[in-house]
């Protein structure tokens, strides 16, 4: 019976994610970040719903799936980012141009999702700063390359602490945070019990990746954390 009511309470809830996230396909930055914000929230408000409903009665199912985000290091540390913010963990797959997602289904999807959605915004600011910015003797790859990893360096803060702020809304969503992350720590250690940490570079132009880093406040996250 639980399974049943799980399974309903999550298609309505992509179902709403869906509808919203087809607006990050907009000409309007802004509203495509709005939609982005409220799908996040939306699937927090699940995973919080679903876990008090289940009770003890049976734990998170983990399953991990490989994803394709090429070799370049912002791209790797965005869907880092949004893996930390959606309950799962993102292994860098050395040699390919994948990661691995470990986490359950429904919180992969929308970590595919709100990448894909991120990725594309970050690099068209990088191109139109570019394009503004741009002065004879510099190289456009390694300037918008460190203005991409300043935009990076905003979103996963910005996305840190809203998560935190939705985290500490009560005692009772704090308690169950602390236990499917451990159940998710669990999960990626199984799947990966030798897995390494790497230090991705971040840039090389200390101007352009400011630049960045004032780009990415433009990008509307904070309705993640509204009630």
């Amino acid at each position: 019976m639980v399974a049943t009511v799980d399974q309903a309470n999550l298609d309505r809830v992509l179902e709403r994610v869906e509808k919203l996230l087809a607006l990050s396909t907009s000409s309007n930055p802004n509203e495509a970040a709005l939609a982005a914000s409220k799908a996040q929230d939306l699937m927090f408000k699940y995973n919080i719903e679903t876990h008090m409903l289940r009770g003890t009665e049976r734990g998170s199912e983990f399953k991990n799936m490989g994803f394709e985000v090429g070799d370049a290091a912002w791209r790797r540390r965005l869907v880092g980012a949004v893996a930390r913010t959606n309950f799962c963990k993102c292994i860098i797959i050395t040699g390919t141009d994948d990661v691995e997602l470990v986490g359950e289904t429904h919180n992969i999807v929308i970590v595919s999702r709100l990448y894909a959605y991120l990725e594309r915004e970050i690099a068209r600011l990088a191109d139109e700063a570019w394009r503004k910015e741009r002065r004879s003797g510099q190289s456009a790859r390694t300037w918008k390359d460190s203005f991409r990893h300043g935009a990076v360096d905003t979103v996963a803060r910005r996305l840190k602490e809203q998560r935190e702020a939705s985290v500490t809304a009560d005692e009772q969503t704090m308690a169950i945070v602390v236990v499917k992350d451990r159940e998710l720590e669990e999960a990626y250690r199984k799947f990966h019990p030798h897995v390494r940490s790497l230090n991705l570079g971040a840039g090389r132009d200390g101007a352009a990746r400011y630049a960045g880093q004032r780009a990415g406040e433009g990008i509307a996250l904070n309705t993640m954390i509204g009630r």
